[in-house]
């Protein structure tokens, strides 16, 4: 299937893409019921039932490709140069304003008043993005032909991570759409500064996580559809330790949780450390695997003894009376 942000088409093996003419607009052009071809100055979400290698050939785009961001709302945007554009430079001539927000699918930016900050760091080519405008102005977009010699520095070898994620989440290509979410986490009245990461669960599946990033936010694009559970779990990473939060959040395409101005905020008032949660009578089954596959524990979780592995990283299952399962991986140091 093939669709852009008005309609959609899907393949027949015998007739192709499907499409017909409806009638004409107020210009006199066509209208159609499908997508009877593709345009430079749209963007396109493409589903197949297999991998395959989309090659676009042709002479470069011109610096006038008409890309409009409408106002207050979402738009689907092309990315429609050769090279990595840093977002300051590929939206500077529309003047974002503060809490813009700009989303792939494994990642999104929001514009803070002076620069853009987020877990999507670059435009690249062959992608397609979305933009939240949150003005009443609609917006002409043209990105620079070349890219400009100041942004070389924006694409040297990032630093390296203290430390790695606790959760594998899954393929954000699996599903078609997501919500982004703009978090902070706090105890009571108090922001916890040693969170360091935040996770998502639709019942066994962790479908995102995200870091704390340089300006203390934690920057969740979280991918799903209708089929997603309108309970997702979240989990924060402090010190190390697991904790599972009261927090809940519902799934909702294009969504957005949180802004600078009010983040959403995780609570840890009720958060129960994973230590705990092996005492308690909720989870019948705890298994603890190493990095080589092998089975270290599997069993009663309050018959578990942390004290007897060793040094190196864990995974750790926790099963549900319920057959639900939480799964995190786990740093052990001597």
């Amino acid at each position: 299937m093939l669709k852009n942000q008005r309609s959609f088409s899907e393949y027949d093996a015998q007739f192709g893409w499907y499409y017909e003419q409806t009638g004409t607009d107020e210009w006199g052009e066509p209208t159609y019921a499908g997508i009877p071809e593709v345009q430079t100055g749209q963007m396109y979400k493409l589903k197949m039932e297999s991998a395959d290698t989309l090659v676009i050939a042709g002479p470069a785009c011109s610096r006038y490709t008409n890309i409009i961001i409408k106002e207050q709302g979402w738009s689907w945007i092309p990315y429609i140069r050769s090279f990595n554009l840093s977002l300051d430079d590929a939206f500077a001539n529309i003047e974002p304003q503060r809490n813009d927000q700009v989303k792939g699918q494994d990642g999104f930016a929001m514009y803070n008043g002076t620069a853009w900050t987020g877990t999507l760091k670059a435009l690249n080519p062959g992608k397609g993005y979305i933009y939240r405008n949150t003005t009443d102005d609609e917006k002409d977009l043209r990105y620079p032909e070349t890219r400009p010699v100041a942004t070389t520095a924006a694409f040297a070898p990032a630093r390296k991570l203290e430390r790695t994620s606790m959760f594998d989440a899954i393929d954000p290509t699996m599903y078609e759409s997501n919500m982004t979410v703009l978090a902070i986490v706090k105890d009571g009245d108090d922001l916890v500064s040693n969170a360091q990461e935040i996770a998502v669960f639709n019942g066994a599946t962790c479908l995102a996580s995200a870091m704390k990033q340089e300006d203390g936010y934690f920057y969740l694009t979280i991918p799903g559809d209708k089929t997603i559970s309108n309970q997702l779990r979240m989990y924060v990473v402090v010190n190390d330790e697991v904790l599972e939060t009261s927090t809940q959040i519902a799934f909702n395409e294009d969504a957005t949780l949180g802004d600078f101005d009010n983040p959403f905020v995780v609570t840890l008032g009720y958060a129960t450390a994973i230590g705990q949660m092996l005492t308690t009578n909720n989870y019948s089954l705890l298994r603890v695997v190493d990095v080589s596959g092998r089975i270290i524990y599997s069993g009663n979780p309050s018959d578990f003894d942390k004290a007897g592995l060793n040094e190196g990283v864990y995974i750790f299952e926790l099963v549900t009376t319920d057959g639900q399962s939480v799964h995190y991986k786990q740093l052990i140091q001597e």
